[in-house]
């Protein structure tokens, strides 16, 4: 880009003088916490705990049912969920190219 105007600069307003020469405070510095961050992770490590814990049960129940020849698995439930899956996995595959 090239500029044809050589003017000189003129009548420049000066910008506002920084507190320091004026004398006033200077601005309130940010503070960060982590207060919040810590009861998040609490949060998270109760739930968690309890999803192991019933899911720990459910595997149990499972794996009795498996031992003693009682356990029927839903063939059509099976078969959806393993399409579920692959459909997931081709589209993640698409989206990473």
């Amino acid at each position: 880009m090239k500029i044809n105007n050589d003017k000189s600069v003129s009548n420049v307003e000066r910008g506002s003088t920084p507190a320091s020469e004026t004398g006033a405070a200077p601005p309130r510095a940010d503070r960060v916490s982590l207060e919040e961050s810590q009861k998040v992770a609490q949060a998270v490590d109760v739930a968690r705990n309890a999803a192991s814990g019933s899911r720990a049960l459910r595997l149990r129940q499972i794996e009795d049912a498996v031992r003693s020849g009682g356990y029927r698995p839903n063939p059509s439930r099976v078969a959806d969920e393993i399409l579920a899956a692959a459909e997931i996995e081709l589209r993640l595959r698409a989206i990473s190219g």
